[in-house]
C-alpha cells in the first residue's frame, strides 16, 4: 500500500489544506449574502465537517489524489453578478499550503535570519 510514515505526514497539512480551503468557499458565500453553508455547519474550521469518506480513502489508497465535500451554495441568494467568485475563493489556499508542508516535510532545511553586520 505504500510508506505508513508518508500517509502520516501528510495527514496534518492536508487536513489544513482541505478545511481552510472549503471554509474559504464557505466564508466568502456567507459575505456575498447565502447563508447556506452557515446554517448546514460547514462556515467551521473543524476538519470533520469538510471531510468526505470516499475522498480520503481514495486520497489513503493512492497517496495522490482526494477531495472532501463540496460546499453547499445557493447562486439564487448570491449577489448577482458575483456567484463565480465563491469558485475561486479556496483557490489560494493550496499554494500557501503546499509551500507549508514543502518546509514541513524537510525538517532538514534550516532557516537562516542574516541580521547584519550589528554595531555602530
Amino acid at each position: 500500500m505504500g510508506d505508513v510514515t508518508g500517509i502520516l505526514l501528510m495527514i496534518p497539512p492536508l487536513l489544513f489544506a482541505l478545511t481552510f480551503h472549503e471554509y474559504s468557499h464557505a466564508l466568502v458565500a456567507t459575505r456575498l449574502g447565502d447563508p447556506t453553508a452557515r446554517l448546514l455547519g460547514r462556515l467551521t474550521l473543524n476538519p470533520i465537517a469538510h471531510l468526505d469518506p470516499m475522498g480520503t480513502l481514495v486520497f489513503v489508497l493512492t497517496q495522490r489524489i482526494g477531495w472532501a465535500k463540496p460546499v453547499p451554495i445557493d447562486e439564487r441568494r448570491l449577489v448577482i453578478g458575483l456567484c463565480g467568485v465563491t469558485v475561486f475563493a479556496g483557490e489560494p489556499v493550496p499554494f500557501d499550503r503546499d509551500a507549508l508542508a514543502r518546509r514541513l516535510a524537510r525538517p532538514e532545511v534550516e532557516i537562516r535570519v542574516d541580521l547584519g553586520a550589528g554595531g555602530a
